[in-house]
């Protein structure tokens, strides 16, 4: 918080760093506590808008089945406990993509906070690719303008003064296209004594799925790894690229037992 003895203003400014977001916020008035009223007023707008939007996946489909195998129910023992009783539950799971806010990793509008500003958008760019910029300099040395290294990028890098107009949550990440898959035997070893024996496959065909957190929970970015950042910074090798972000979510096999007597 400040006071300007000039004008007699009071200003309140906040930073709050929070699961890999940052939020900044700054409010004016002639009160030094309406001002922080104020800011902090923003600052739980910002939270609540990030908060809704990063976990958010508009479009979810799941299919479920229990498909219990007539064959061999009846007949002699060896039939029924080891060629029948097996019983087939699959889960299909479609899930759209969350989406990320692309960043320039810059104090682009140079208000000296250290929360990295957003990027400029090429209406007209090839979607999902990100550029770099070179400065362009005039004789005495001073930066005038900056040069996308590829102009033909949807989202370009917004160097330190540039004038940055990408919204939030542009970038689609990676859509969850997953089979889970549960086999079950169960075998009657006397009559009242039962054995069942379950196979449960996360990820069934062990398709690579690169997606913040895991297949049936979402994280926000900030929670997904140290090379988050890179991912959302054009120019960046790591730019738009999950294989070098993300976990593949690669199959996962529990076995499990029971017996009811």
């Amino acid at each position: 918080a400040r006071a300007d003895l000039r004008s007699g203003a009071r200003c309140a400014e906040v930073v709050l760093r929070s699961d890999g977001h940052t939020y900044v916020a700054t409010q004016q008035s002639e009160d030094m506590y309406a001002s922080i009223d104020l800011v902090v007023d923003t600052i739980d707008q910002q939270v609540r808008r990030t908060k809704g939007a990063e976990h958010d996946r508009r479009h979810r489909l799941t299919f479920a089945a229990v498909y219990d195998l007539p064959f061999f129910k009846n007949g002699n023992y060896f039939k029924r406990n080891v060629l029948g009783n097996w019983e087939i539950a699959p889960i299909y799971t479609f899930e759209s993509p969350e989406y990320a806010t692309v960043q320039s990793a810059t104090d682009t509008n140079r208000n000296g906070d250290s929360a990295g500003d957003r990027t400029i958008i090429n209406p007209n760019g090839i979607v999902g690719t990100g550029s770099n910029v070179s400065a362009l300099t005039n004789t005495a040395g001073a930066t005038v303008a900056y040069l996308a290294t590829n102009p033909s990028a949807q989202y370009i890098k917004a160097a330190a003064g540039a004038l940055a107009n990408a919204g939030r949550n542009t970038l689609p990440t990676r859509r969850i296209n997953n089979i889970d898959l549960t086999i079950i035997k169960r075998i009657a070893l006397t009559e009242r004594v039962k054995f069942e024996f379950q196979a449960q496959m996360l990820n069934a065909f062990n398709h690579p799925q690169f997606t913040p957190g895991i297949l049936n929970q979402i994280n926000s970015f900030g929670q997904s790894g140290s090379g988050v950042l890179n991912y959302l910074t054009p120019g960046n090798k790591a730019f738009n690229n999950p294989e070098v972000t993300f976990n593949s979510n690669a199959r996962v096999i529990q076995l499990s037992a029971k017996i009811s007597f």
